[in-house]
């Protein structure tokens, strides 16, 4: 299965922008053969803390009908971070678009500490199928936790795909860690 991995330059703020920035990608995806897109955490807004109540949508929003529609006419699941609301609450989530399914929305689980004051957690581990490829989510933080991958583990995933937003000059140590985690790490 190809798949790609893709950080977008996000605009702080600017959800038009970055849509524009995300449907660019997924256009150069789909004419590599890609039949899964993963995105870094909170792609649609940029990782904005200070601004994620004002910038938080529902998960309905007619916002998201275009990748509904890209993820069926090319065949390829689509998945980018987007703060969402749930009734007071702001959450760190990840929207999963399938062909010919409906969306499916998976919220970080563990918050960092500087996460705290801004956003809930989720509370739920979910697994979707990309070409027979059981897949678990995971956003950033949660991705360093052994618990979190463990239960993927558990629940049968056969790839675990972390959504993380890294400085440039940070990506070196997280290329380092994430290899030792897939080295080490035994989807069966």
């Amino acid at each position: 299965m190809n798949l790609a991995i893709v950080q977008i330059r996000s605009e702080k703020g600017n959800i038009p922008k970055n849509i524009a920035l995300h449907k660019k990608a997924i256009s150069e995806a789909t004419s590599e053969r890609v039949k899964f897109i993963l995105f870094s955490e909170l792609s649609l807004t940029g990782y904005e803390p200070k601004l994620a109540s004002k910038l938080a949508v529902h998960s309905s929003s007619i916002l998201f009908k275009d990748f509904e529609m890209l993820s069926t006419h090319h065949d390829i699941t689509i998945a980018f971070g987007t703060p969402l609301k749930k009734g007071t609450d702001v959450q760190i989530g990840m929207l999963i678009f399938r062909p010919n399914h409906q969306k499916l929305q998976y919220i970080k689980q563990y918050l960092h500490k500087d996460e705290l004051p801004y956003f809930a957690k989720g509370d739920e581990q979910i697994l979707f199928s990309v070409k027979n490829y059981s897949i678990a989510s995971a956003i950033c933080y949660e991705s360093i936790l052994p618990n979190h991958i463990k239960n993927a583990c558990d629940k049968g995933a056969k790839l675990y795909a972390a959504s993380v937003a890294k400085s440039r000059d940070n990506v070196r140590n997280a290329h380092a860690y994430y290899s030792k985690i897939a080295k080490n790490t035994i989807f069966l």
